[in-house]
């Protein structure tokens, strides 16, 4: 059974899908679908954890001294 990702609408087991939907499929219905140019292999899934950062992540941001000489750091 493979994965595969529709690239156009399609009929399936009476049933209609869009285009991106991804349905489980023996290897021969898989292999047809691809030389359709109907659907390719979806990718496994991945978590995308780029720029993610973890509760225990400490960020830190400089402190810029500021030329106000209010004592206040707000805008006058």
């Amino acid at each position: 059974m493979r994965d595969i990702r529709l690239l156009l609408p399609h009929t399936h087991a009476d049933r209609d899908y869009p285009p991106d939907a991804v349905l489980t499929v023996d290897d021969a219905t898989a292999d047809w679908l691809r030389a359709q140019h109907i659907g390719v292999v979806a990718p496994p899934d991945v978590p995308d954890t780029r720029g993610k950062r973890h509760a225990t992540d400490k960020i830190s941001t400089p402190h810029h001294a500021d030329t106000d000489t209010t004592g206040d750091d707000h805008e006058h």
